[in-house]
């Protein structure tokens, strides 16, 4: 059966997140760290995703920045694994009113 991988946005401390988050919960890991390249838009080196485990359950931080900010709300995004990896769903924007 496919697992959804939660995607938790971030401005810049999503590697402090996950780090603080595997020394909360047993059973916990940091997997796998991406760096932005020349290309960007980010500072080319600085964290990019950083992938992680809480008691078995795959995260994924993203550093994206502040630049993407639904109008008052949040937008939540989801990867779905299955055998061939993962692929992004489509990511939901959640208005208050």
């Amino acid at each position: 059966m496919p697992r959804i991988t939660p995607n938790l946005w971030f401005d810049t401390q999503g590697k402090e997140a996950a780090e603080f988050y595997c020394s909360v919960f047993p059973n916990s890991r940091v997997t796998k760290v991406t760096y932005y390249s020349e290309a960007g838009p980010g500072p080319a080196g600085s964290v990019l995703t950083v992938s992680f485990e809480l008691d078995g359950q795959e995260y994924t931080a993203i550093n994206g920045g502040a630049e993407l900010h639904v109008y008052r709300g949040h937008l939540a995004a989801h990867q779905l694994q299955g055998p061939g990896g993962g692929r992004p769903l489509l990511g939901q924007a959640h208005r208050r009113r």
